[in-house]
């Protein structure tokens, strides 16, 4: 059987979904070539795991399910658009989070600590919550001009997410772009949810 990708995230409200679709549609007037991303897609992303046999799968969701019993429900607010590495060079097209990041950055450091206590890696680069719009294929004229749409929607308001629950998504790339399943459901404080763990 196929390996699958998988990720660890923090889903989002349909308002912000579509204040999330608002803006792409605000920053693709011009010939920039960037593959955006579906709004059915977004989330807050906190650990990417990479490619997971079955087993393995499985171990990644009994943790996140345990670790997610040990946090509080919580809000942040999706705010204002930005670019990795940056405006004048963008390759990577956000919605930032304002408040509320310190709350999904603990989130991070949690799951990370139960996944690096089975043997997973720590991530060498730092955690900057977020929601990706879309990936600049090419730099070039059209690539800055799209960095300079970016910076003047730098406050863009998006909307407050009520988080009550982390997410394990398994990511399966097709024709169309990718295809997440949810794997795992790990509701936060010890509320139950029915079928928590997805038939793999």
């Amino acid at each position: 059987m196929t390996n699958t990708r998988v990720f660890v995230a923090v889903d989002i409200s349909e308002a912000v979904r579509q204040r999330a679709r608002d803006l792409i549609q605000r920053l693709r007037v011009n010939d920039a070539r960037v593959t955006w991303v579906k709004p059915e897609n977004m989330h807050v992303t906190l650990k990417f795991l990479g490619e997971q046999t079955d087993e393995s799968m499985a171990t990644i969701c009994r943790v996140v399910m345990a670790a997610a019993r040990d946090v509080s429900p919580f809000d942040f607010e999706c705010h204002g658009a930005g670019a990795f590495p940056n405006c004048r060079r963008p390759r990577t097209v956000w919605l930032g989070v304002r408040e509320g990041t310190s709350s999904l950055q603990q989130l991070h450091r949690h799951i990370e600590k139960k996944l690096i206590e089975q043997g997973y890696k720590k991530e060498r680069r730092g955690f900057h919550p977020h929601l990706t719009l879309g990936r600049v294929r090419e730099g070039g004229r059209a690539a800055e001009e799209l960095g300079d749409l970016v910076s003047k929607a730098q406050d863009f308001q998006a909307g407050v997410v009520h988080a009550e629950e982390v997410v394990v998504l398994g990511s399966h790339l097709q024709r169309s772009g990718a295809r997440y399943e949810v794997l795992a459901r790990g509701p936060f404080g010890g509320r139950q949810a029915p079928d928590a763990v997805a038939d793999t």
